[in-house]
């Protein structure tokens, strides 16, 4: 188990044992996600926004800009 201390100004060193597991380097973003009970999870934020790209797999789907403005009306129109 590891553990940090926080600082008089609110910081907090993260232990290299867990940087390393969690390819957290300099400059790494984290998410912090407090849980019922106390529990909090901090999630590294290790890709970039483009890195995310194609994720889900390619899409038949085409729609012009028209057509998803339409569906989001339509579904904005559902929940009233």
């Amino acid at each position: 188990m590891s553990s940090s201390t926080v600082t008089s100004k609110g910081q907090l060193t993260v232990p290299a044992e867990i940087r390393r597991s969690c390819g957290i380097r300099p400059g790494t973003r984290v998410d912090f996600y407090p849980l019922p009970g106390g529990t909090i999870t901090m999630v590294p934020r290790t890709r970039s926004a483009a890195e995310l790209a194609g994720m889900l797999g390619p899409t038949d789907v085409r729609l012009t800009v028209d057509e998803m403005n339409d569906a989001i009306a339509d579904a904005a129109a559902r929940r009233v």
